[in-house]
């Protein structure tokens, strides 16, 4: 799936309007979800290490569970805007709509193998 990735990099997000654009880091590991909100540094670094996970989100987890249960295929992409207990120093609605860009880029990529 690595090699699907290509060499061209990634559009990137910006942290606000008018910024320059990071390149996001593409990794591949386990992402745990669950049904509460995650707002502490302590409970985020103990779920990750306890189950040697990336992330903590609250999504995929169902999409994965609808996927399953009708045999389809599937694959959970996640953009990270910020880590649990720390302030936001980005314009969400700007992040957002590169986050989208980003995120459609790498599925077109991947989508032909899997």
């Amino acid at each position: 799936m690595r090699e699907a990735l290509g060499d061209e990099p990634l559009p990137g997000v910006r942290a606000r309007e008018g910024g320059a654009r990071h390149v996001p880091t593409v990794r591949f590991k386990t992402i745990l979800t669950g049904d509460a909100f995650v707002a502490g540094d302590r409970v985020r670094r103990d779920l990750l290490a306890r189950f040697d996970a990336l992330v903590v989100e609250m999504e995929g987890g169902a999409v994965v569970q609808v996927a399953e249960r009708y045999g389809a295929r599937w694959l959970v992409v996640r953009a990270v805007s910020d880590l649990a207990g720390h302030d936001g120093a980005i314009d969400f609605a700007v992040f957002l709509e590169d986050a989208a860009h980003t995120a459609a880029t790498l599925v077109r990529r991947l989508a032909p193998v899997l």
